[in-house]
């Protein structure tokens, strides 16, 4: 449902629009042809049946924040019933809990479609009166309409079923424009040359286009601005017929023509729907006869330069501006209020530019970028909730005692992007603590010291509502980046039982995005790039990788059997079961010994690829094997990733001791249950 601010806004983009054009017009008034003046409003009536909202605005980018900002000042605490205090200003399809007006807002909203009433019932019975008036007038004479099909014939045109005379009637015109009549004057003789100029309205759809901008002008009302405009559109539809007119003419014929025009100076015009009339009033007429004057004399080439004009308008008066949010820090009042109506009216334009700026929220602790990062539904309590706390900044908004030490510059992660539906994805984000002597430990032996955890993980939902925005979808957990050899957090575990120990199967993929920039020219020649505190509303990922991790874990009360020998573990994955199946055909005909049967298999592309790791065992061994792989990506490759990566269909491990096997895995990465052997 609209409501008052709506209208105000979407009222003053098609003025700002119809302004334009107007300069326009009034630039080219002398150089471009009858066609350009009436088609460039084309632009105009896109730009009034496309939605406005305070995400985007017409030519001047701060409107919508502006106007956002004025309505929450004038609706905070009113409980209007057409306008939610914290409610957008663009086009909501539900109906307020109760139709009753509450405040001055709500009987402003009644009192726009008060006035336009009255103006559609004085159109109604205008045109009531006027098909009643026709209905009630004799048809004209049989010579007449015979001498008007010729008229018709002659220029490739048609005549209207009814032709009728009125009485008193100043100049013929079309009414309707489904069963449409041509009206003549009874005491005089009309023109061949007016007849063809009703003609060619009828031809064209004239009077429709009448009806249309009648009902544009009931919805425009309070306008005087529109009121003009529509005005002069009435007028350039009437000159383009007079183009159209002399085109039909020859020689001595124009200057007729435009001789007939200038006896309407004097006579009278109402503005009816769904009519067209030769005479529209002594001024645009004046203005006709200019354009007349200058027929065909419009300089050549003009039709590249018409065309330039309207691809010009096109981007600022139809598509917009975005909202561009610079201050997330306010300091004063009036800076906080316009940074949170830029914050609502801005929209995260890409999934990452989302999680970027709810990262940088959270760990910055700042509610002007929460509101960027989340969906409108989620404002009002982010809004109520900033500036709590003693000598706490405007922007101030608590996201948990974990990020009290956080160092911003540490960044985060985005782990585990998975696809739900087309405009739902779930994601994990990861922040890591201060790099510290036990990060090192952990980096370098892919495990963790005993009660050390150096990441704090937030699961989230990031989904697509007129913009990209991100909500906390599970508990907050720290955890290690490396839990005995398996990368957290998982994209999926698996888990198959053996002979001698169990094999664990894991897979991540995770994302960054570009969070570097270059303070002055001086430091992009040298390349010394600082972090980027602000968030990228329109940032892309800059990488993905894709890891894989296999941890084998022999059974306890086997360990010291193999005290003093070598172990192996060896993994292949297929991208398809029809692989896993060829080569399990080859693999079980086969008399080699297994690492030389793999080393030799030719692997169809896309499958074949593993890891493999080797150790000497003695009485410190912990108990397990573990193999790490993976690859990165950037560029196009990302979308293809996050948007349709699967683990592979099979994956196989091989665990030797002495170069002999004593335990094999099939793990089908797409079943529940796994195949042990």
């Amino acid at each position: 449902m609209f409501n008052i601010w709506y209208l105000l806004l979407h009222s003053f983009n098609i003025t700002v629009v119809a302004l334009i054009i107007l300069l326009m017009k009034r630039l080219f008034k002398d150089l471009l042809s009858a066609r350009w003046q009436k088609g460039i409003w084309l632009v105009l009536f896109l730009r009034i049946i496309i939605p406005s909202s305070s995400h985007r605005s017409i030519l001047v980018p701060t409107v919508g924040s502006y106007a956002e900002m004025l309505k929450f000042t004038v609706e905070e605490g009113r409980s209007s019933a057409y306008t939610p205090e914290f409610s957008l200003i663009r086009p909501h399809f539900t109906l307020p809990d109760t139709l009753v007006p509450v405040s001055i807002t709500d009987y402003l909203y009644i009192a726009f479609f008060a006035g336009a009433a009255v103006f559609a019932a004085y159109y109604l019975i205008s045109y009531i009166r006027l098909r009643l008036l026709i209905k009630n007038s004799p048809e004209v004479p049989d010579e007449v309409r015979r001498e008007i099909n010729l008229i018709a014939g002659k220029y490739n045109l048609y005549a209207p079923e009814r032709i009728v005379t009125v009485k008193g009637l100043p100049s013929a015109f079309v009414c309707g424009f489904i069963k449409s009549v041509l009206v003549l004057p009874q005491e005089k003789e009309t023109s061949e040359k007016i007849i063809l100029h009703e003609l060619l309205h009828l031809r064209h759809g004239d009077t429709f286009k009448s009806t249309l901008i009648c009902i544009l002008r009931c919805f425009n009302w309070f306008n005087p601005v529109m009121h003009y405009v529509f005005n002069v559109i009435g007028n350039d539809t009437e000159a383009l017929c007079d183009l159209r007119t002399l085109e039909k003419l020859e020689g001595e014929e124009r200057r007729d023509y435009g001789k007939l025009l200038l006896s309407m100076v004097n006579e009278r015009y109402q503005t009816v729907p769904c009519t067209s009339s030769a005479s529209n009033g002594g001024e645009n007429i004046a203005r006709r006869i200019d354009s007349i004057v200058k027929f065909k004399k419009y300089p050549k080439g003009m039709g590249v330069v018409s065309v330039c004009i309207v691809l010009f308008l096109v981007m600022p008066c139809l598509y917009g501006y975005g909202v561009e949010l610079k201050n997330y820090n306010p300091a004063s009042e009036n800076e906080f209020n316009f940074a949170v109506a830029s914050a609502r009216s801005a929209k995260c334009t890409t999934m990452a530019g989302a999680l970027d700026s709810f990262a940088k929220a959270l760990s910055q602790k700042n509610g002007i970028m929460m509101i960027l990062a989340t969906h409108e539904d989620m404002h009002k309590e982010i809004i109520t909730a900033m500036g709590n706390g003693a000598d706490k900044e405007l922007y101030y908004y608590e996201t948990g005692k974990e990020f009290d030490s956080y160092s911003v510059t540490e960044g985060y992660k985005i782990y585990n992007l998975k696809k739900i539906d087309e405009k739902t994805y779930s994601a994990i984000i990861g922040f890591k603590f201060p790099e510290t002597a036990e990060d090192m430990l952990c980096s370098l032996y892919n495990k963790k010291p005993d009660g050390y955890e150096n990441y704090l993980f937030v699961p989230v939902i990031i989904s697509y509502d007129n913009g990209w925005g991100v909500t906390e979808s599970g508990e907050r957990y720290t955890e290690n980046e490396y839990d005995d050899g398996i990368s957290q957090p998982n994209f999926g575990v698996y888990e198959s039982k053996g002979d001698f120990g169990n094999f664990t199967l894991a897979y991540q993929n995770n994302f960054t995005v570009n969070n570097s920039h270059y303070a002055d020219n001086a430091s992009q020649m040298l390349g010394l790039s600082s972090y980027m505190y602000d968030p990228v509303p329109n940032a892309d990922f800059e990488t993905v990788w894709k890891l894989r991790s296999g941890v084998y874990t022999v059974y306890e009360d086997k360990k010291t059997d193999f005290y003093g020998k070598s172990m192996a573990l060896q993994t292949r994955r297929f991208q398809t079961v029809e692989d896993y199946e060829k080569f399990m055909k080859a693999y079980e005909e086969n008399e080699k010994k297994v690492k030389v049967f793999l080393a030799e298999y030719d692997f169809p592309p896309g499958s074949g690829g593993g890891s493999e790791s080797w150790q000497g065992i003695d009485s410190t061994w912990k108990g397990s094997l573990s193999v790490n792989g993976g690859g990165g990506y950037s560029g196009s490759d990302i979308e293809r990733e996050y948007k349709n990566w699967q683990p592979p269909a099979v994956e196989m491990a091989w665990v030797f001791c002495r170069n002999e096997l004593i335990d094999e895995f099939t793990i089908f990465t797409q079943e529940e249950k796994q195949n042990d052997k």
